[in-house]
């Protein structure tokens, strides 16, 4: 480890000392005027392992904290843009429910396209919240004019609906007095007579009529006025 070196030259010598320990050293040769000398610069092996030791450990250490640091560095950086976004998308859910008044809040520190993006949001909710109400105040309008149409078309079916239970109570009146103003059947013992009466309609402008003159003489009478339904009849009244 002590052999001479050129001047000017550095070399890294590996060896033993007098009590066989490994050791290592620096020897550098000297230029002129002492040229043929050489500096040796020697250390144990032992210290020089226990000196890497220590720096691979320090570095190790530096680059766990350097990590640790980054992870929470990351983890704040992450949180203080996930706030609003969280604040926007629980105002969102909200207003798929209905609730306009729901209004995210601008946070103070956060990016400026987050504040502008809130605000976006904020005008976009009221704009939708006027056009909720003004459509409700139109469908509240329609309800009441529908409404009332409904109840007037119920009073005029209601008075539609009396006013055919009349009629048909009239026709009825009239069918039965004009079925009392038909002759009853003769009976004769020289002569089968049968009638079949049956009119269109519930009233009828037919009218016939049989009396028996004397024994032998019969009138039978049959008109039929102009018409159906209660016109023909009254006109059949007067016939009778």
């Amino acid at each position: 480890i002590f052999a001479p070196v050129a001047p000017g030259r550095r070399e890294l010598r590996i060896g033993v000392d007098e009590k066989h320990q490994a050791i290592r050293g620096m020897a550098v040769g000297l230029p002129f005027p002492v040229a043929g000398w050489s500096v040796v610069a020697v250390s144990p092996q032992v210290s020089i392992d226990a000196q890497a030791r220590r720096v691979k450990y320090q570095t190790a250490t530096a680059a766990i904290i350097l990590i640790m640091m980054a992870l929470g560095l990351s983890a704040w950086v992450a949180t203080w843009i996930s706030r609003p976004l969280r604040a926007l998308a629980a105002t969102a859910q909200a207003v798929t429910y209905g609730e306009f008044q729901a209004m995210p809040d601008i946070l103070r520190g956060v990016p400026f396209e987050m504040a502008q993006l809130t605000q976006s949001v904020r005008s976009m909710i009221t704009s939708l919240r006027e056009h909720t109400q003004d459509l409700e105040s139109q469908v509240a309008l329609r309800t009441e004019a529908l409404s009332l149409a409904n109840r007037e078309l119920t009073i005029a079916v209601e008075t539609i609906r009396e006013n055919e239970q009349k009629i048909r109570d009239d026709i009825s009146k009239a069918r039965l007095f004009q079925k009392k103003m038909l002759p009853a059947v003769l009976v004769r013992e020289d002569m089968d007579i049968a009638i079949q009466y049956r009119p269109l309609e519930q009233v009828s402008g037919d009218i016939f009529d049989i009396v028996e003159v004397s024994e032998n003489w019969m009138r039978i009478f049959i008109a039929d006025a102009i018409g159906h339904g209660v016109q023909a009849s009254m006109r059949t009244i007067l016939l009778k």
